[in-house]
């Protein structure tokens, strides 16, 4: 079932008065962000409700800044035939498209063919194009986080976009506190903290700038403690900074 923030027509107003250089506040409009993808994106309330608690402060009035649209189990393939997806794009209401893929429900070379669609389609609209890499996991273990990261790392260079690197994020959390299960009893699905790393690696993606504390901007989420929710932030940005580093900016 497709999942759909309809907050978006504040949100248009709000970017094309900003865009258009109509805005009469001398305060920086952070950028508004349309997530499509599946229930990866959509887990745990959202990774789109996320960011917008991150963004809640006085400035906007906890105006929402981020939404999106999310079909169960969907391809890329998939969400590209779906009239309503398309027509979010071709809105122009958002500055960013954040893109979730989840490449071992179907195939490389599939991913990167609707990922040059949606890019497309995100240009015209004037939208800035950012993939988020999701994580490998063993029901579809036909192909390892390194070969998502390897089909993320070339369409990115091939279209000149960026890529918010959450499945290296995973790798390293996974590696250093095993105890922290970023997985959902279903071993696929993210977990709370899941859905927190995954939103604090698009935040540093997208703004340039670290989530630490960004935990403590909105309520707690899922109940979480402050100590995880730093050593996330820190992985996320350490994790973003390390392979913008290694890859250039687009």
């Amino acid at each position: 079932m497709f999942r759909q923030v309809l907050s978006f027509i504040l949100i248009a107003a709000t970017a094309g008065a900003c865009l258009g250089g109509q805005a009469e506040t001398s305060q920086p409009t952070p950028p508004t962000i349309l997530f499509i993808g599946n229930s990866f994106t959509a887990a745990n309330g959202g990774i789109d409700a996320i960011l917008n608690q991150f963004s809640a402060s006085p400035d906007n009035s906890g105006q929402a800044l981020s939404t999106a649209v999310t079909s169960d189990g969907a391809t890329l393939k998939q969400l590209w035939s779906n009239r309503g997806v398309r027509r979010a794009i071709q809105s122009g209401a958002y500055r960013v498209l954040i893109l979730q893929a989840d490449i071992p429900e179907s195939d490389v070379a599939t991913f990167q063919e609707y990922t040059r669609d949606f890019v497309g389609e995100a240009r015209q609209a004037g939208t800035r194009p950012v993939l988020l890499m999701a994580w490998a996991y063993d029901r579809l273990g036909w192909i390892t986080q390194d070969e998502i990261a390897l089909a993320h790392e070339e369409i990115g260079r091939e279209l000149g976009i960026d890529v918010a690197p959450v499945g290296l994020a995973w790798s390293r959390v996974k590696a250093e506190r095993p105890t922290l299960d970023l997985y959902a009893p279903d071993r696929e699905h993210p977990s709370a903290s899941g859905s927190y790393l995954a939103a604090c690696v698009v935040y540093a993606t997208v703004t340039g700038g670290s989530p630490a504390g960004k935990w403590a901007a909105g309520e707690s989420f899922k109940g979480m403690d402050a100590a995880t929710a730093s050593y996330l932030e820190g992985v996320a940005w350490d994790t973003v900074q390390t392979y913008q580093r290694e890859h250039g900016a687009p």
